[in-house]
């Protein structure tokens, strides 16, 4: 809720791409979602950082070129789309609107050189 104390990630509803899922590790008792994401979207995220898949809020546990892992607890597994992903489904993906800000803010400087 606006007003409220924020102590997690903004999601505002916005699809900025679709990702692919790689794989799913089941350990035990959680599971490890894998997903390729569009690379227009990598100076977005950050280990440890926040995304949202089919608009549930999440953190970044890896980030391996376009690869990034979640791991997914059984409660988010068993309340929502995410517990039911295979190898090949897609979900949407949200960037954190901080990481957007950022990479909008420094976009001018990207691959700049300096004398």
């Amino acid at each position: 809720r606006m007003g409220a104390r924020n102590n997690g990630h903004i999601v505002q509803g916005h699809i900025n791409g679709v990702a692919t899922v790689s794989r799913v590790v089941h350990r035990e008792n959680h599971r490890w979602l894998y997903c390729i994401t569009p690379s227009n979207l990598l100076n977005q995220m950050v280990a440890e950082g926040s995304i949202a898949l089919n608009g549930v809020s999440l953190t970044i546990a890896t980030l391996n070129n376009r690869e990034i892992g979640i791991s997914i607890i059984p409660y988010t597994a068993q309340h929502t789309t995410l517990g039911t992903l295979k190898e090949g489904d897609h979900v949407n993906v949200e960037t954190d609107i901080m990481g957007r800000y950022a990479a909008h803010a420094l976009g001018p400087y990207h691959g700049a050189t300096h004398d």
